[in-house]
């Protein structure tokens, strides 16, 4: 779980640093498998890092058979320091796989892209 997430962390940070700081959501993404088993793909763990509410974040998939899923609201206002888990019941089956790229955007934001870590 502990490397699950700092490869999750090191995601984050290489899409900061790909991006461009001041266009992305002010989020954290860790991910853990789904207590359904591994069989429901991976969770996702969305932090709001900042002091101000996020309005209308979205979640999109692009799986790594090139399929594409979303965007998704899942969350029309995240407070501030509140996390939100995003998963295969709040996606309608959808599930999230290792490799996958996950992209979040909130209000008028720029996009995170993090790669969901294989193992999840």
């Amino acid at each position: 779980m502990q490397r699950i997430r700092c490869l999750s962390a090191l995601g984050v940070l290489v899409a900061m640093l790909l991006n461009g700081c001041t266009s992305e959501p002010p989020v954290a993404v860790v991910f853990r498998h789904s207590s359904w088993g591994e069989s429901k793909g991976a969770v996702a763990i969305i932090t709001n890092t900042s002091d101000a509410h996020l309005h209308s974040c979205e979640l999109k998939i692009e799986t790594t058979t090139g399929k594409t899923w979303g965007p998704k609201v899942f969350a029309t206002t995240l407070a501030p320091h509140a996390a939100v888990e995003v998963g295969w019941m709040e996606l309608e089956d959808v599930l999230m796989n290792g490799n996958d790229l996950i992209t979040i955007a909130c209000g008028d934001s720029g996009d995170l892209r993090v790669r969901v870590p294989t193992g999840s």
